[in-house]
């Protein structure tokens, strides 16, 4: 019948209509396949910092103080700045905005981690390059995903800073930074320090700007031209948002040469160096000519754990630039404290830190010289010391390693591996039965998990018996930032010798 012959059609229709569906659900999960397999190889590239072997740099990595997941506790996270609603007919602004097309769909990652880099590999060539520091905006293919800087100097090419329609404009710099200056005046841990970080670039969403304030002076560090350029005109907006929040400011200088930015009193002149305190320590810092800003300020902890572990003890004090852990050891009741480094200006600035907290400590020329001070400066290599210091089979209680940056890059990581293992070896060598070495590292190419492996090699060839009793991080005006992995930086290991 007529009715019949147009069921048969109508049931093959409906059969293919459920083919094809069946078979364009099977592409789109082919392609979720090939777009989860494409952001795990951009990723680690792209958007990973090049500091972990390709690995993707989309995780925190696990260590004390986390859960079972690797994930660090809310209060060791510094959180994204909450997005501000676009005003109406300001769309314009990104519309005309210089843009950066990617050449991977990482959109899902990029919008869920918000890791902030993007590096020239992962963008198609352009035509027409934008000025250093330039505002960009990043998209694939129509899709407008996340604003940053440009940096046509570094491979490094884009610095995120906003993700969707938001305006990295003045009065959001002093909004993330007013952010910042929360988390600092609420933290209790600091509350007793006029030296503090109070921009710590990437993990306070500031991505290239590093601010540390000694006692009101600020010292101010932008990782490249494009950083500057993007970053100093926004300084004033940034450093009154620290003022409102309660900061006592006067000045700031930028890093390396002590120029100044801003004044709060134009007629005062440039400062050269800085006292400032530290749980009941007094420092100086070098703002102009120092070693990073003027002071190791992420090692606060740290030097606060050595210092309550210092009473009736003989302390060593490797690479102890001006003598912040050996200054904390003799505070807290250390007998006799032994500090070493191959810089005599830093051995100098140790000497008057000494004085400062009412020490008086000897300069000694040489890793073979000996003191009978209470307080002895050795100007020599740490290397040597130790080596003399075992062939005379002299000892000590605690042992504190901290040495500079071994890894500058992923190529280096291997040799300074190497060196690792030899220093922690040597140290070793030199703690007493029941004694303890901290061990530190400060390069982001060595994690937790390869210092550990050092330390455990050096115990076995050194002939020591030891327990990693604990771990610690940077201090806490270094914040962590989920995604980015090359903010938890430093690694400290506290080990306990036991024969």
């Amino acid at each position: 019948s007529r009715g019949a012959s147009a069921a048969a059609p109508t049931a093959r229709l409906a059969a293919l209509v459920s083919m094809v569906g069946f078979c364009e659900q099977q592409q789109r999960l082919r392609r979720k396949k090939r777009s989860a397999r494409a952001e795990s190889v951009v990723l680690g590239g792209a958007l990973g910092c090049g500091m972990c072997c390709g690995r993707i740099a989309l995780e925190t990595p696990r260590g004390e103080g986390q859960d079972k997941k690797g994930k660090a506790p809310s209060s060791a996270l510094a959180a994204a700045p909450a997005p501000v609603t676009l005003a109406y007919g300001a769309k314009s602004l990104f519309d005309a905005m210089p843009k950066l097309w990617l050449q991977k769909d990482v959109r899902k990652a990029m919008r869920e981690e918000k890791h902030p880099w993007i590096y020239d590999r992962a963008l198609h060539q352009l035509k027409e390059e934008p000025a250093s520091g330039a505002v960009v905006g990043v998209v694939f293919k129509k899709d407008f995903i996340a604003v940053g800087f440009y940096d046509p100097a570094s491979p490094l090419r884009v610095r995120l800073l906003t993700w969707g329609y938001e305006l990295p404009d003045e009065r959001w710099a002093a909004r993330v930074a007013a952010e910042a200056a929360d988390r600092r005046r609420n933290d209790k841990r600091l509350q007793r320090c006029s030296g503090i970080r109070l921009l710590n670039g990437e993990t306070d969403w500031m991505p290239g700007l590093v601010m540390d304030a000694y006692n009101g002076i600020v010292v101010v560090a932008c990782d490249g031209d494009a950083c500057e350029a993007f970053w100093l005109p926004k300084l004033n907006a940034i450093l009154r948002a620290f003022i409102a929040a309660g900061f006592g400011l006067t000045c700031a200088v930028r890093k390396g040469s002590g120029e100044p930015l801003w004044f709060v009193d134009s007629k005062a002149g440039p400062p050269g160096v800085s006292v400032f305190e530290e749980n009941g320590a007094k420092f100086e810092a070098d703002v102009a000519n120092g070693h990073k800003t003027g002071f190791f300020l992420d090692q606060r902890e740290n030097r606060r754990s050595i210092r309550g572990l210092a009473s009736g003890k003989e302390v060593l004090d490797l690479f102890c630039y001006t003598g912040g852990f050996a200054i904390s050891a003799a505070l807290g009741g250390a007998t006799r404290t032994t500090s070493v480094d191959q810089a005599a200006k830093a051995i100098e600035a140790c000497q008057r830190n000494f004085k400062l907290n009412g020490f008086d400590a000897e300069i000694v020329q040489g890793s073979k010289a000996q003191s009978g001070a209470a307080h002895s400066l050795h100007v020599g290599d740490c290397f040597d010391f130790l080596e003399e210091a075992a062939a005379r089979g002299r000892l000590f209680d605690v042992v504190v390693c901290d040495p500079p940056s071994m890894a500058p890059s992923e190529k280096t990581r291997g040799r300074a591996l190497n060196a690792y293992d030899k220093l922690n070896a040597l140290s070793l060598a030199v703690v007493r039965t029941g004694g303890l070495l901290l061990s530190c590292s400060c390069s982001s190419h060595v994690h937790a998990k390869d210092l550990r492996k050092v330390v455990l090699g050096a115990a076995e060839q050194a002939g020591r018996k030891v327990t990693i009793e604990r771990e610690d991080r940077a201090g806490s005006d270094h914040p962590l930032r989920k995604g980015f992995p090359q903010g938890d930086y430093l690694q400290a290991l506290y080990v306990r010798v036991h024969d």
